[in-house]
């Protein structure tokens, strides 16, 4: 059985989307998607497509777990896909993300690489340990939440850098996260 999250899919711009491996082996592959940063993660609705034996197994697993979704959420949900809101919803939001997008990308693009560019919710400044940890404690002090990329990697190989989220903030917030952003790899380069 392969496992493939359908990780920021529907937030692309520019980038043209991966096709999957689900379209390749439909009888192996449980494709699996989620609303959590399109309408919100405390939603907890997500979707699975995958033949109808694993579906069948799948399904019994989870119901043996428990802990299922909102049953008042999931008809709205349904209602929503059916209709035509959910497509709506995105297509409404990736313009104002496309346009985070750049605004940190044009920002911090000469402190170093950037990843994550052209999709999602996030950008990813490649920095050493060392200056990612400087940039961070120098953001806090501003009360600036920068986290660290070696929170969320497992190899001690990986390189070193900070996330910038622009999903959740106004734009007035990610401006002055910008503002204070910008000083701290300056300071934290030049040290």
């Amino acid at each position: 059985m392969i496992i493939e999250d359908d990780y920021d899919s529907e937030i692309r711009y520019g980038a043209v989307p991966l096709p999957t491996i689900a379209e390749l082996t439909p009888d192996r592959t449980v494709y699996l998607g989620t609303v959590s940063k399109t309408l919100g993660a405390g939603i907890r609705l997500g979707w699975m497509v995958a033949s109808q034996s694993m579906g069948d197994r799948i399904s019994a697993t989870r119901r043996a777990i428990g802990d299922h979704p909102s049953v008042l959420l999931q008809p709205a949900m349904t209602s929503m896909l059916c209709d035509g809101e959910w497509d709506r919803t995105v297509r409404t939001a990736r313009p104002l993300y496309r346009t985070r997008d750049h605004v940190v990308a044009a920002a911090l693009a000469r402190f170093g690489e950037l990843r994550g560019i052209r999709a999602g919710l996030h950008t990813v400044l490649i920095l050493d340990t060392a200056t990612a940890r400087d940039v961070a404690i120098s953001c806090a002090t501003s009360r600036v939440d920068v986290p660290i990329l070696d929170y969320s990697t497992r190899s001690h190989t990986a390189r070193g850098g900070i996330v910038v989220g622009y999903g959740s903030i106004s734009d007035d917030e990610l401006d002055y996260a910008i503002s204070i952003l910008v000083e701290a790899p300056e300071a934290a380069l030049l040290s």
